[in-house]
């Protein structure tokens, strides 16, 4: 390759990568709590989606609807021993596949515009055959999500 093809690519790779960077808003340090799968037991599911509770009873509030699908796995959520009044509580469901097991991997939390942003890569179904969905659990800091 020419030389100047070099530099050119170079500098669009660079600024390529310098505006995805900037794009991405101020990191959040985050700490992995839980990950798990829903495995179904009706036929209602429940869509891909990233919430952020700031307080326990907002999380009591959303816990039926894990409940209605998967019984067994809403005692994690229940049970798991979180102050809610120095951190924020982070709850990542992934897609609903007909196949067993998807990972969600996190690529970083950000606060962007005021709200929490989780980047992240589901890896997709396994050869399993067995209906579920991913979950992960993060915790972050008060401070960092205001």
């Amino acid at each position: 390759m020419k030389p100047k093809m070099v530099f050119l690519l170079s500098i669009f790779l660079s600024l390529s990568i310098s505006c995805s960077k900037a794009d991405l808003g101020d990191p959040i340090n985050y700490e992995l709590i839980l990950e798990n799968h829903l495995s179904y037991d009706s036929e209602e599911t429940i869509p891909e989606q990233t919430l952020v509770f700031k307080n326990e009873s907002d999380l009591n509030n959303f816990l039926p609807v894990i409940e209605q699908v998967n019984p067994y796995r809403v005692d994690n959520l229940k049970n798991l021993d979180f102050d809610f009044s120095h951190n924020d509580l982070i709850l990542i469901i992934g897609k609903y596949y007909a196949y067993c097991c998807s990972k969600i991997n996190i690529n970083g939390v950000y606060k962007e515009n005021n709200s929490v942003v989780v980047k992240y890569k589901e890896s997709g179904p396994g050869e399993a055959t067995a209906v579920s969905q991913a979950y992960t659990v993060l915790k972050i800091s008060k401070e960092d999500s205001e």
